[in-house]
């Protein structure tokens, strides 16, 4: 059971005004965490690195002071790990580590540790306030109640059993109420004492003993008994009943009541008195020696007695002394293997985390030159890539002109051509051709016709043209010489004015065809 007393109040509160990357440092471990810190004691500001906090929060997990404190997590600094935009990883981290320092700072700061002071930078006057709190916390104490209304308490339940005097006691015969604080986080399975100079808060672990010790301490309040020795009168002569010794169940215990030991010889006188009334009426002398003689006797055994139970209790009281020495020798023997166990692990662990920081920064080196590479032969391709754009324009660009001036070509080419295809068509018109072989006797007139000989001159293409100027000529077919028809039976004459012609075809339908084209070649 616990007892609550006012302590100096101290709030803390963390905030993360900004998270930078510093202009000489290229590496992420080497981002900085401005942090503001608000206390009931006044505000400050620290900056630390991300490594200065992983290494924090190393030494707190391997030191001793903070075994069993439920630290909280530390953030992930890791930059490459994070899929995101840097605004995005600024903006979570800022709430991680102002996570991270308040769960920290408030659960360590009361429990004095001075690398947690040195780390947060806290001022004088938070030192002093959380030294406070940590020297005036709540102690657990281990509490007796005795049959004389007396609630002693003790520094814990061992000090109890050995026989060590108590811390101090709550006189219950002053009680004037009992508290009950119900609904209450901070006071709860708690009651209260009021007594005219104070009022005792005391605090159970459960539910079931609260109710225990409330019962209990009523049922003494309400009682008639004032928890004093009853005062001796002449009405208790023939009384010899000593006072009812009683026992109450406290946190699952049977504590028998300590009053013997400092009213002993109040118990033994009052004894001796109902034992003298006892005795049967005599001579007062005698009386008297007798009770003399017997009480000498029985305080003589009951000083024995005592003397025996105080050697055997400083026995016991020596052992268990020297017992708790060397069981707390031994436990600290162990706690200094422990630490010694503790440096090598951590001289360890700063080994590695020196050796895996020169192979990250092997790593990084290599990396960043990898990436001054990859950005070099960038820079490359994209000159070559702009020079190959400006190549492929011009290319385009006289391509272009090239086929603007084929299709003017084109264009002059189609008129060219409509204009030929018309001169053709006015041609046509006036124009008769014909093709096939035609023989030409020799000679251009009567007299000189080589009627005998066989033609020689032979005309594979034939074109006749006549225009009104010309010549009139006549095809003349009628008058057939006997000779040349017997020899050469296709011919047929052109006559002019001044010569005339002889043609010779190979069959009757040529001769046809040259004859009608000259027909149609004649003037009308």
């Amino acid at each position: 059971m616990a007892e609550q007393e006012t302590t100096v109040p101290l709030a803390l509160s963390v905030q993360i005004l900004e998270i930078q990357k510093p202009t000489d440092l290229k590496k992420d471990q080497n981002l900085s965490c401005k942090i503001h810190v608000t206390s009931s004691r006044g505000s400050w500001e620290l900056t630390k690195y991300f490594k200065e906090i992983e290494i924090f929060h190393a030494n707190l997990i391997v030191n001793e002071q903070y075994r069993g404190v439920s630290l909280p997590q530390l953030p992930n600094r890791k930059v490459g790990s994070f899929q995101g935009s840097m605004e995005d990883y600024v903006k979570i981290k800022t709430e991680e580590y102002k996570t991270y320092f308040n769960g920290v700072f408030r659960r360590t700061i009361l429990l004095g540790g001075k690398d947690v002071q040195e780390f947060g930078q806290f001022p004088s006057d938070v030192r002093r306030a959380a030294d406070h709190i940590a020297q005036h916390e709540v102690p657990f104490l281990y509490f007796v109640l005795l049959p004389s209304y007396l609630l002693q308490y003790f520094e814990s339940k061992d000090a109890y059993q050995i026989g060590l005097s108590p811390k101090g006691c709550i006189d219950l015969t002053s009680t004037r109420s009992l508290l009950i604080y119900e609904g209450s986080d901070t006071l709860q399975y708690a009651f209260g004492i009021k007594t005219p100079k104070r009022t005792w808060k005391l605090q159970c672990d459960n539910e079931l003993d609260k109710a225990e010790w409330v019962s209990t301490l009523r049922k003494l309040l309400e009682s008639e008994k004032n928890g004093y020795v009853p005062e001796y009168t002449k009405s208790d002569k023939d009384s010899t009943a000593l006072p009812v010794q009683q026992t109450v169940k406290i946190e699952n215990q049977q504590v028998e009541p300590v009053i013997l030991k400092k009213n002993i010889e109040r118990f033994i006188l009052f004894w001796i008195h109902n034992w003298k009334k006892k005795k049967k009426p005599g001579p007062l002398k005698e009386q008297r020696q007798v009770a003399t003689s017997q009480a000498n006797n029985h305080l003589e055994k009951l000083q024995q007695e005592l003397d025996k139970l105080q050697t055997t209790s400083d026995i016991e009281k020596n052992q268990i002394r020297s017992e708790l020495t060397e069981y707390h020798k031994k436990q600290l023997e162990i706690q200094q293997e422990k630490i010694l166990q503790f440096k090598e692990q951590i001289e360890l662990i700063t080994s590695e985390m020196a050796q895996l920081e020169m192979k990250r920064n092997e790593v990084d080196a290599e990396y960043e030159k990898k990436i001054s590479e990859l950005q070099s032969e960038n820079e490359r391709l994209a000159d070559n890539l702009e020079t190959t754009k400006q190549r492929l324009e011009a290319q385009l660009t006289l391509k272009m002109e090239i086929i603007e001036e084929l299709e003017g070509r084109n264009e002059k080419l189609e008129a060219t051509n409509e204009k030929l295809q018309q001169e053709l068509e006015e041609r046509k018109e006036i124009s008769l051709c014909m093709e096939g072989e035609l023989f030409k006797f020799i000679g251009d007139t009567e007299a000189n016709l080589k009627l005998k000989k066989q033609p020689q001159k032979k005309t594979c293409g034939f074109h006749c043209q006549f225009q009104t100027y010309h010549v009139k000529v006549e095809v003349m077919d009628e008058n057939v010489n006997n000779t040349i028809g017997k020899e050469y039976p296709h011919w047929f004459k052109v006559v002019g004015h001044d010569r005339i012609a002889l043609f010779v075809t190979g069959d009757e339908k040529t001769k046809n065809q040259w004859i009608a084209l000259f027909n149609k070649s004649l003037p009308k």
